[in-house]
């Protein structure tokens, strides 16, 4: 679960840069929009996150880890060296 945010975490953040670095609006669909601009001659980011992409994003993750743990312990050699 823990990987699951961290991801959707780093994509948030990839997002604000290119808003900040394009100073243009930045979207992650379903999950990010960032927009840059200034807020009393300071740099500013408006963003709008989507709680329901970033659960989505971390359900996958979760998913996906779960699915890779059970094929790795099927995989496995039993006690005997032979599947």
């Amino acid at each position: 679960m823990a990987v699951g945010l961290a991801l959707a975490f780093i994509l948030c953040v990839a997002t604000s840069v290119i808003a900040i670095s394009t100073g243009s609006p930045a979207t992650l669909p379903g999950l990010f929009t960032a927009t840059a601009g200034t807020e009393n001659g300071a740099l500013a980011l408006e963003f709008q996150p989507n709680f329901a992409g970033i659960v989505v994003v971390t359900a996958l993750s979760v998913l996906v880890s779960v699915v890779m743990a059970v094929r790795s312990s099927n995989a496995s050699p039993g006690p005997s060296g032979h599947n």
